[in-house]
C-alpha cells in the first residue's frame, strides 16, 4: 500500500490495519500508528488469512454438538448465536446449573488449576459477579435440547463503557458446552463468561421453584441479588482486607450500653482539652439532649 493512502487512514482504520497483520497496540496517537503502519508495509506482512480461517473453525467448534440417535452419534451445528432473535427474558425454562457443572467448565474448558479452583472468591471473575456486573439475562432455545443464554457485563474498570456481551452454550441437563464473549479474548474462558456462569448458578439456587406455576405467575426474570450487609463490632473487622464494606456498620449510642456513657463522657472531656491546648480540632456528633 502506498505510503499516501496510509496517511489517509483514519486513527481506527490504521488500527485495523495493524490488527489485520497480527499488530496489537493500545497506541492512539496517528503519526505512531503510521509509522507502524509503513513498517508493516516495507515489511510486506500481509493480513493473517489463516488467523481468521482458524478463528471462524473455532467459532464453528463451539456451536458443534453430538447428539445420539438410534445407537448413532450425528454431528450438528448449532445457529451462530449473532443471528438469533427470539430471546426471552423468562428464564422458567432454563435448566439448573449447579456448582459441580461450573467447575466441570472451569476444569475443562477454561483449564483452571486446582489451586484457583480451590480459591474461587478470590478470582476476579467471581467478584464481578458478586459486585452485580451481570445484568439483561435472556435465553433462547436453538435445537437438540440445546439454548443459549446471553447478558450484558459492565467492564471492571472502564465502567462508563459499553457492556460486554457474553453468552455461553447450555443443554437442558445443567451442563455447559461453550462460551463466548465481545471482549479482546472471546474464547468463553474470560472472566466474564465465568462470572455469567456464576450468576446463573446463584440464580438457579435463589429460584428453586420457578418450575411451579400458579395463577399469579409472571414471568422469572433475571432479578439483581442484593448485597447482603453483614455489620461487625470494630474489635472484629480485619483491616488488612482490601475492601470492608461489607464488615463495616457504624453503631448508634442505643448500642451502647448505658453503663459505659459516663466513661466515654470523661473520655470526650479529656480530648477536648488536649485538643484546645494544642490548637487541634475535636468533631464529634452526639444524640439530644447533648450540645
Amino acid at each position: 500500500m502506498a505510503a499516501e493512502q496510509l496517511r489517509l487512514k483514519s486513527v481506527p482504520q490504521l488500527r485495523d490495519f495493524l490488527k489485520e497483520r497480527g499488530i496489537q497496540t493500545s497506541i492512539y496517537r496517528k503519526q505512531q500508528l503510521l509509522r507502524l503502519a509503513q513498517a508493516a508495509t516495507a515489511m510486506e506482512i500481509e493480513p493473517e488469512e489463516c488467523a481468521i480461517e482458524n478463528k471462524r473453525y473455532h467459532d464453528q467448534q463451539r456451536r458443534t454438538v453430538e447428539v445420539r440417535t438410534d445407537e448413532n452419534i450425528t454431528t450438528f451445528i448449532l445457529p451462530d448465536v449473532s443471528g438469533l432473535s427470539d430471546w426471552n427474558v423468562d428464564l422458567q425454562t432454563m435448566p439448573k446449573i449447579e456448582m459441580g457443572d461450573v467447575m466441570v467448565y472451569l476444569m475443562t474448558y477454561c483449564d483452571w488449576s486446582a489451586n484457583r479452583l480451590k480459591s474461587y472468591k478470590d478470582d476476579n471473575s467471581f467478584k464481578l459477579y458478586q459486585t452485580n456486573h451481570i445484568d439483561k439475562v435472556a435465553m433462547a432455545t436453538v435445537a437438540h435440547g440445546y439454548m443459549y443464554v446471553k447478558s450484558t457485563c459492565v467492564p471492571e474498570t472502564r465502567q462508563s463503557e459499553k457492556p460486554y456481551e457474553t453468552w455461553i452454550l447450555l443443554h437442558k441437563n445443567g451442563s455447559v458446552k461453550s462460551g463466548g464473549c465481545t471482549c479482546v479474548a472471546d474464547d468463553g474462558s474470560c472472566k466474564h463468561c465465568v462470572a455469567l456462569l456464576f450468576a446463573l448458578h446463584d440464580f438457579s439456587e435463589r429460584h428453586q421453584d420457578r418450575g411451579t406455576k400458579v395463577c399469579t405467575d409472571t414471568p422469572c426474570k433475571w432479578d439483581r441479588p442484593r448485597q447482603a450487609s453483614n455489620p461487625v463490632t470494630t474489635q472484629n473487622i480485619d483491616f488488612g482486607k482490601k475492601d470492608i464494606r461489607d464488615s463495616y456498620q457504624p453503631f448508634s449510642d442505643n448500642a451502647i450500653d448505658l453503663h459505659l456513657k459516663p466513661y466515654r463522657d470523661n473520655l470526650m472531656k479529656s480530648l477536648y482539652k488536649v485538643c484546645k491546648k494544642h490548637g487541634s480540632v475535636l468533631t464529634y456528633t452526639m444524640e439530644p439532649p447533648y450540645d
